[in-house]
């Protein structure tokens, strides 16, 4: 039987026995309407920070849904890479969908960015009002993916801003900007460079970054000025992608290469140690 889960970012109970109120109405409206979701029933609460509490309802009104907590855990994964995709800002809807796909793949964190040919442009108004709903999607995808952390998203920002911003501070191990129609070599190649010359117990970059670029691509001035701040160069292959697909491409391929070789890792270093 499936468990419903529900994001709420600060629960305001987490002990067994303890009382979880809901109030907003798009809880109350899909355990109501479109779960019908009934006293007794079990559900699961998410509070972006990695804790599941299990719950069972005991009433469901207009207003407000009330349950019982039967159990906290937090969950603890496999350390997979942190991965942080910088995107340049999309026409039309392309930005909202690309981003719902980058948490259900499991992108810890998104900058939106604004470059030269980035044909979209925000007063401070539609800023405010566009990272409100990009969160709002972004807690929907974690609910719908069962994600137990939230992603983190930031307002737009030009993109020398960001990389002065993040880049300089940003501890991590490697940082690639996708750049079409060059020589550079392929992102995965990139990432399994000499990985499994390493010792079976050494654990893989856990930090990554990728640079992708508006609908027009970027300038040779800005790739040279990523690379100062220690971005690889790397394609995701001979065919031109549309910037979304880009970095749903980009995100899926690091993930997925980060997690191999940590399991890869630990099934050597435990095979090893009982030897």
């Amino acid at each position: 039987m499936t468990t419903h889960r529900f994001l709420v970012r600060q629960p305001g109970a987490d002990e067994p026995g303890e009382i979880i109120k809901f109030d907003d109405p798009a809880h109350i409206r899909q355990m109501t309407r479109v779960l019908r979701l009934a006293p007794g029933d079990v559900i699961e609460v998410i509070d972006g920070g990695g804790a599941i509490i299990k719950c069972k309802l005991l009433s469901l009104a207009r207003k407000r849904i009330e349950a019982v907590i039967l159990e906290r855990s937090q969950t603890a994964h496999a350390p997979s890479l942190r991965l942080t995709i910088f995107l340049s800002l999309l026409k039309g809807g392309r930005f909202d969908e690309c981003l719902a796909k980058l948490v259900e793949i499991g992108v810890e964190r998104i900058v939106p960015l604004i470059c030269q040919r980035t044909v979209v442009r925000l007063s401070l108004q539609q800023a405010s009002e566009r990272l409100q709903r990009w969160q709002a999607i972004a807690a929907e995808a974690t609910e719908q993916c069962e994600r137990n952390d939230l992603l983190e998203i930031v307002n737009p920002i030009d993109f020398c801003q960001a990389l002065n911003l993040f880049m300089k501070s940003d501890k991590a191990a490697l940082k690639f900007i996708c750049a079409e129609r060059s020589q550079a070599p392929h992102l995965i190649a990139q990432l399994l460079e000499g990985d499994f010359d390493r010792a079976p117990e050494a654990i893989p970059p856990s930090d990554i970054s990728i640079v992708i670029g508006p609908e027009g691509g970027f300038t040779q001035e800005e790739i040279a000025e990523a690379t100062t701040f220690g971005c690889i160069p790397c394609t995701l292959g001979d065919n031109i992608l549309r910037s979304d697909t880009a970095a749903i491409a980009a995100a899926f391929a690091a993930k997925s290469v980060g997690e191999f070789l940590w399991y890869r890792r630990e099934y050597q270093s435990s095979t090893q140690n009982h030897m």
